[in-house]
């Protein structure tokens, strides 16, 4: 009787440990698979978040277009309410746009605009309330331009021609662009030339969505075929 109670015993602990053996091989395997899926599942992410982006900057390229076809041709620039606002914080273009009712915003202590008019991969809490973004926050217009000298120009702060000469190239001149500054957040205005502060952020896979005068828009490499390419000189990673 009791031979055959050890034997069992002997049995059933034999049973527990193959069955523990088995559960960690188990778990073994579907780490090594959860390790292998999610960087492509992290990619996957990004790419969608480029892709939305590329479709807010279009939306925003329309609605700029919209503008300064009611205003015989004369486009918004970086600090498009500056006329407004000339000595206070709501310069950004953002505002000038919400005044002028061509999008919606609202007054929350600072002026906010909708959050489609800021990349898909800014997360930072802080610049969002009621699901809009705080007008500095937005997708960025550029400070400086090249001429077609090739010398270095400085945008008009509030307004510019589309007839003028240094911005008659529309397919080629970036209006507006996945921008941060040097410490990461994003940022309404960056420069084509400066070697600090305001720029380009490389916010989807090493590529930064560029918007341009025409109204396409396109991924551009960061810093390599934004150097080469625009001569953009520095740039900034979104956090």
């Amino acid at each position: 009787m009791s031979i055959v109670n050890k034997k069992s015993q002997t049995e059933f602990v034999k049973i527990n440990i193959f069955t523990l053996i088995e559960l960690l091989v188990v778990i073994a395997i579907i780490a090594i698979l959860a390790s292998m899926l999610l960087p492509a599942l992290n990619q996957a992410r990004d790419r969608a978040k480029a892709i939305s982006c590329v479709n807010q900057q279009k939306q925003l390229l329309l609605t700029l277009g919209f503008y300064s076809n009611d205003s015989n041709e004369w486009a918004l620039s970086y600090n498009g309410n500056k006329t407004y606002y000339p000595t206070t914080g709501y310069p950004a273009y953002a505002t000038r746009l919400q005044g002028a009712g061509y999008i919606k915003g609202k007054y929350i202590g600072s002026w906010y605009v909708p959050k489609s008019m800021t990349c898909s991969k800014v997360t930072e809490g802080v610049l969002f309330k009621e699901n809009l973004v705080g007008a500095n926050y937005t997708y960025g217009m550029p400070q400086t331009y090249y001429k077609k000298d090739g010398s270095k120009g400085y945008m008009p702060e509030t307004a510019f021609r589309l007839t003028g000469s240094n911005f008659s190239n529309a397919s080629s001149f970036v209006y507006i662009a996945d921008s941060a500054t040097s410490s990461g957040r994003a940022w309404y205005a960056w420069g084509w030339v400066y070697s600090s502060g305001n720029c380009i952020s490389n916010n989807h896979l090493g590529k930064s969505n560029f918007g341009f005068l025409d109204g396409h828009v396109a991924a551009v490499g960061v810093p390599g075929e934004a150097k080469s390419k625009y001569k953009m000189i520095n740039y900034s990673i979104l956090k």
